[in-house]
C-alpha cells in the first residue's frame, strides 16, 4: 500500500474518568478525575490503505495529566488483540506495534477497524481506557492463473524430458502455493490444477510489490506409449514480482528411472525433517547442471529421488530454513544394497570428546562400558516421572574415511529404564549417546582394539610362527606335537593374533584326537 500522511491539529481532549476505590472497612468511594491527552499521527501512525498479509506499523502518542510510572497497551485490530511496546517519560507516552494484516474475507477489499486499549499507572492511581476507533482500507492480493484481469505474469511452468530436454506437452500440473507481503505470519493460499497443460502461467497483483511464496508443485505425464515418474517442485520463501520467472519441470521416463531413498541425518544419526534436496543433473552438451528434482524430507529425514543410474552425473544441494546444509561433489548414482539408499550426513563433525549438553537436575543417568562382557549400558531415572522416552544410540566411526555405522539404536517408553548394546564383536572408534526425551544426557567414546588390529599382518605372521614352533618343538613325539599345535591355535586365537572360528578350533581338536588314536595303534 502507499503510505499516507494525515495531518491533525493537536487539540487536547478531556476524558472524564470515574475512579473507584474502597476504604479499609469495605465502603466504596468514588471521585471524578480529569484525564487529558493529545492524540496525533505523524505520517507513520498507520497507513490508511494497505494490502492483506503486509506488515503495518501502528503508533499512538499520549500526553497525560499526571506523571506515569508504568504503562501497557494493546492494539485491538479487527477484534484481535496484539501486544504493543510502550514507554512513558513523565506525562508523555508512546505506544506502537507492527502486525501482519489479516486476510480479506469478502470481495476485493474490506474496511478493518482498530483501536488502542491502554493502561496507565501513576504514583497513586491506575487508569484503563480505549481510544477512538479508526479504520484501515485493506485490499486483497492475488496469485492467479493468468487470464481476464490478471495479465502480469510472474511464473511460467514448462515440462521437459530430463533425458533429451525435449518439451512434454501436455502434462498434469497440480500445485498449492502460499503468498504474502509481510513477515509471513499470515499467508493467502491458492490451489492450481490443470490435467492437460502445455504450460502454466501465473499472474500476480499488486504488480508494483514483491511477494513471497512457498508451497509444492506436483507434475507428471503418462499415456498409452510412455510413463514418466511423478515428481515435486518446492518453493520456500521464494520472491516473485512483475518480472517473469521460467520454472522448468523435468520428468524422467519410468523405463530409465531407478528410485532411491534419500536420507538426511545429522552427526548423531537423527533424521533432519523438512530439508530440501536439490538434485542437479549434469548435461555435457552445454556443461550445465540443471535442477531436475526438488525433494523434501519427512519427519524421519527420508524422501524419494529418481535417477538414471551408472551413466549420468548428479550432485546435491541440501537446504533447510533458507540455509545450505550440504553441497556435494558430482558423482554417478549406483544401486548396491536393496532398498537403494543415499545417505547425507550434515552438520559439524562431532568433537572428541563430544560436549555441549547439560543434564536436567531431575534426570539421574549413566553410560558405561563393561569390557569383560563387551556391553555398553545406559541407565536413566526421571525423579518426576514425566519423561516419556529413553534411547541408547551406539555408532562406529571409521578413522579411515569418516563414515558412520549404527551399531544399536535401542529405545524405551518408560520414565526409567536400563538399555544395553552388545559390542563384543565390534572394534574401532565407538561413540554411544544416552537420550531422555530425545535430549542427550550422556556421551561415551571408547576405542575397542584387538591385538590383531594393533599388529596387523605382522601379528598374523607371529601367530603362524608360534604354531609352527609349537609343532616342531615336539617333532620327536608326534602325539605331543599334535597337542602342542592345538594349544598354540587356541593361544593365538585368545590373544588375537589370528581369528579362528569356534568351529575350526573344535574340528581341529577332534581331528587331532583321531590322529593320536591312529598313531597309537
Amino acid at each position: 500500500g502507499v503510505e499516507q500522511s494525515i495531518e491533525f491539529e493537536v487539540i487536547p481532549q478531556m476524558y472524564d474518568l470515574t475512579i473507584y476505590a474502597s476504604d479499609t472497612v469495605g465502603n466504596i468511594n468514588s471521585r471524578e478525575v480529569e484525564w487529558d491527552y493529545n492524540f496525533f499521527e505523524d505520517g507513520s501512525a498507520f497507513e490508511s490503505d494497505i494490502y492483506e498479509t503486509d506488515s503495518s506499523f501502528f503508533e499512538i502518542n499520549m500526553t497525560t495529566g499526571q506523571n506515569i510510572i508504568s504503562q501497557s497497551g494493546n492494539l485491538i485490530y479487527n477484534g484481535t488483540s496484539y501486544k504493543g511496546t510502550s514507554s512513558c517519560v513523565g506525562r508523555d507516552c508512546n505506544f506502537q506495534t507492527t502486525i501482519d494484516i489479516p486476510l480479506v474475507t469478502t470481495g476485493e477489499s474490506e474496511i478493518k477497524e482498530f483501536y488502542w486499549d491502554l493502561k496507565l499507572y501513576s504514583a497513586t492511581e491506575s487508569f484503563e481506557f480505549q481510544t477512538t476507533t479508526y479504520e484501515q482500507n485493506v485490499s486483497r492480493i492475488h496469485l492467479e492463473t493468468c487470464g481476464g484481469s490478471y495479465t502480469t505474469k510472474t511464473l511460467n511452468f514448462t515440462a521437459f524430458n530430463e533425458g533429451n530436454l525435449s518439451r512434454i506437452n501436455p502434462f498434469k500440473f497440480d500445485a498449492t502455493l502460499n503468498s504474502w507481503l509481510g513477515s509471513g505470519t499470515i499467508k493467502r493460499s491458492q490451489s492450481f490444477t490443470n490435467n492437460a497443460a502445455s504450460e502454466v502461467n501465473l499472474c500476480l497483483t499488486p504488480t508494483d510489490l514483491t511477494q513471497q511464496i512457498d508451497g509444492q508443485v506436483n507434475y507428471e505425464f503418462s499415456d498409452d506409449n510412455v510413463t514418466y515418474v511423478k515428481r515435486n517442485y518446492y518453493f520456500y520463501n521464494h520472491t516473485i514480482s512483475d518480472t517473469l520467472q521460467h520454472i522448468p519441470l523435468y520428468l524422467l521416463n519410468a523405463v530409465d528411472s531407478t528410485s532411491f531413498i534419500l536420507k538426511v541425518q545429522d552427526q548423531t544419526l537423527t533424521g533432519v525433517d523438512e530439508a530440501y534436496i536439490y538434485i542437479q543433473r549434469y548435461y555435457p552438451s552445454d556443461g550445465q547442471y540443471r535442477t531436475v528434482q526438488i525433494a523434501k524430507t519427512d519427519s524421519g529425514g527420508d524422501t524419494i529421488g529418481f535417477f538414471k543410474t551408472e551413466t549420468v552425473d548428479y550432485k546435491f544441494i541440501i537446504m533447510k530454513d533458507g540455509g545450505t546444509l550440504l553441497s556435494t561433489d558430482s558423482r554417478k548414482i549406483v544401486g548396491t544394497t536393496v532398498p537403494y539408499t543415499l545417505t547425507f550426513t550434515v552438520g559439524d563433525v562431532l568433537p572428541y570428546p563430544w560436549q555441549g549438553f547439560e543434564k536436567d537436575e531431575n534426570i539421574d543417568s549413566s553410560l558405561s562400558y563393561n569390557k569383560t562382557a563387551g556391553t555398553i549400558t545406559f541407565t536413566y531415572i526421571d525423579s518426576t516421572e514425566t519423561a516419556t522416552s529413553g534411547r541408547l544410540l551406539v555408532i562406529k566411526r571409521s578413522t579411515a574415511n569418516g563414515t558412520i555405522t549404527t551399531i544399536c539404536n535401542t529405545t524405551s517408553t518408560q520414565s526409567a529404564a536400563t538399555l544395553s548394546c552388545d559390542v563384543s564383536s565390534i572394534s574401532g572408534d565407538v561413540i554411544s549417546y544416552g537420550y531422555v526425551d530425545e535430549v542427550i544426557t550422556d556421551v561415551l567414546t571408547i576405542v575397542i582394539t584387538t591385538v590383531r588390529e594393533i599388529f596387523g599382518n605382522f601379528g598374523l605372521f607371529v601367530g603362524m610362527l608360534i604354531i609352527m614352533v609349537a609343532g616342531f618343538a615336539f617333532i620327536w613325539n608326534p602325539s605331543a606335537g599334535i597337542i602342542s599345535i592345538n594349544a598354540a591355535i587356541i593361544f593365538t586365537n585368545l590373544i588375537g593374533f589370528i581369528a579362528f572360528s569356534p568351529v575350526f578350533i573344535f574340528a581341529s581338536i577332534f581331528i587331532s584326537f583321531i590322529a593320536i588314536i591312529l598313531l597309537k595303534t
